[in-house]
């Protein structure tokens, strides 16, 4: 086993990047997967233990799993967290079952990257650790490989992986955003196809969210572009939609006022030209100005909350709930979030999602970095710490099988869910489905492929709603998140973020401090001053070594 490398320094901080990071598709169960769920189906697995590729016949290297060997897997707290520790799941427990392969899962829910970036500093590593790792770590995982954290996977997929090969062999949009420009595979990660709605309505779950009450108060309908959404705002600030006999709505609160920007054919950062396919940085295009007009115009006339410029969440949050917004920015959950308090002092209170503006000639394109991405932003890394990386390897493997995935994404047959005509559905627990699904599926971005079905099975429908309505926008404006830097275009991309401060002049332009006059100065001074044509140029080489992947 090799030695892993001291790191002498953890550099503190993100990769400055501005665009963000977040199976068997959507088929029903075969009837030889749902045999399969069973845990007393044991035909899947070899003498020892391990589970076999069910799906391929090509010749693939036996792993002698050791008697009562146990991998340590450092993780990300999330559902699973508190009340259903991972380590106590059902399906996990049938997991380490069906490969013979026990897991020791090490969450962390308090100051979660603060320790990360302590433990990478030690060089003392669990066997796996499953991160946001691409955006803590400096440089992604490709430098977590360089700097002897993280182990090469190429191999070991060769030799143990038969499952994740076909679907690096099917997908190849999912393969070019696993592989790095020079061809090596450093991480694992939940992957959806994307293939059908459904796919989507895992990734769609955020968006316009509005008072439908007020909706029908003032007379109209859901906005769809932003002539409709300012007469909508307008109505909201005048005519009393809560019914109170006060002037104090907040027709827009909140965060989320860059999700505007795709209305205007662009975002407020790096972004695709949907005509031509090449980078470009809004804040310095012609049809930004226009977005900060409108914006502007907006604030001035009151239809924006200050805290849409201060973006405190405590204060959106009581607005909402107190009923004065109007609308926001928000996630799909927002119905269980904010309706139950905002109907105790507004029984007639509701919300309606609202589908991304339309461009002026009528395209609807998205901000939203996970339309674009069959990646999650959580990944998984095998550690140069791990005493059997083919055993980790073997494992995961039987994650992204068709058992594999059935079997993290809905539990047991008989115990978490049961078939009815024909089709899995979840078991109630404690009294709630919702608690059933976290209590299946620990931590929706382990690694494993499709089924996405399970993920929303427990949704309301007013949930399902809304993540219907968001999806249907375009990311054609969306740069793939899995382009990656050289070590010097990274610094540079740093000594440029570190220079300027955009965010800062995009809310001066909005409240008014600096007048639109001076927004041709601004573009001459990024361009001139602040090199961002040459940051733009660093961005298009990434993506074209991206595309040739």
């Amino acid at each position: 086993m090799q030695v892993p490398k001291k790191l002498t320094k953890l550099i503190i901080g993100f990769i400055l990047i501005a665009i963000s990071l977040a199976g068997c598709s959507n088929a029903t169960t075969s009837d030889a997967q749902k045999g399969d769920t069973s845990s007393s189906n044991n035909s899947s697995q070899t003498n020892n233990g391990a589970a076999e590729d069910n799906t391929s016949s090509e010749e693939v290297k036996k792993v002698e799993i050791p008697e009562g060997i146990e991998l340590t897997w450092y993780m990300r707290g999330g559902a699973s967290s508190g009340k259903w520790p991972v380590d106590t799941m059902k399906c996990i427990e049938e997991l380490e079952k069906r490969t013979g392969i026990n897991i020791k899962f090490i969450e962390v829910t308090e100051s979660q990257d603060d320790q990360y970036k302590m433990m990478i500093a030690s060089g003392d590593y669990p066997d796996l650790i499953h991160w946001t790792h691409h955006a803590t770590y400096p440089g992604g995982v490709a430098k977590l490989v360089e700097d002897g954290v993280a182990v090469e996977l190429n191999q070991l997929i060769e030799d143990y992986m038969p499952n994740f090969k076909k679907i690096l062999e099917k997908y190849p949009t999912i393969r070019k955003e696993l592989v790095t420009d020079d061809g090596k595979y450093t991480f694992f990660s939940f992957l959806n196809p994307l293939e059908s709605e459904t796919d989507k309505l895992k990734v769609a779950t955020t968006g316009f969210v509005m008072r439908k009450d007020w909706l029908e108060n003032v007379g109209l309908d859901v906005p769809t572009n932003i002539d409709e959404w300012y007469e909508v705002l307008t109505a909201f600030k005048n005519s009393d939609p809560n019914n109170n006999g006060q002037q104090d709505e907040i027709p827009f609160d909140g965060t989320g006022l860059e999700m505007f920007a795709p209305a205007f054919g662009l975002r407020s950062t790096y972004y695709l030209d949907p005509e031509t396919g090449k980078v470009k940085y809004g804040p310095i295009e012609p049809q930004f100005k226009e977005y900060l007009a409108t914006l502007n115009k907006w604030y001035k006339e009151g239809l924006i909350g200050n805290n849409s410029i201060i973006s405190d969440s405590k204060v959106t949050d009581n607005n909402i709930t107190s009923d004065l917004a109007g609308s926001f920015k928000g996630l799909d959950n927002a119905w269980d979030k904010y309706l139950k308090t905002l109907q105790e002092k507004n029984p007639n209170a509701d919300f309606v999602p609202v589908p991304w503006p339309a461009t002026v000639d009528g395209k609807v394109y998205t901000d939203r970095t996970e339309l674009q991405s069959h990646i999650n932003k959580e990944t998984t890394i095998i550690t140069t710490s791990c005493e059997y990386p083919e055993v980790a390897a073997t494992l995961i493997d039987y994650m992204y099988s068709d058992e594999g995935s059935f079997l993290l994404s809905w539990g047991i047959e008989g115990v978490n869910f049961d078939y009815v005509d024909g089709k899995p559905v979840f078991r109630e627990y404690d009294g709630e489905t919702d608690s059933l699904a976290a209590y299946v599926r620990p931590h929706l971005s382990l690694p494993k492929f499709g089924y996405v079905e399970a993920h929303i099975a427990a949704f309301s429908e007013q949930r399902i709603t809304a993540d219907r309505v968001w999806a249907q926008a375009s990311s054609d404006l969306i740069i793939p998140k899995m382009i990656s830097f050289t070590v010097e275009e990274n610094n540079k991309i740093i000594d440029y973020s570190e220079g300027t401060d955009t965010q800062s002049m995009i809310a001066k332009f909005i409240m008014g401090e600096e007048p639109l006059s001076n927004f041709d100065a601004y573009v001459e001074t990024m361009k001139k001053k602040h090199n961002v044509e040459e940051i733009i140029q660093i961005y298009q080489d990434a993506l074209d070594r991206y595309n040739a992947r």
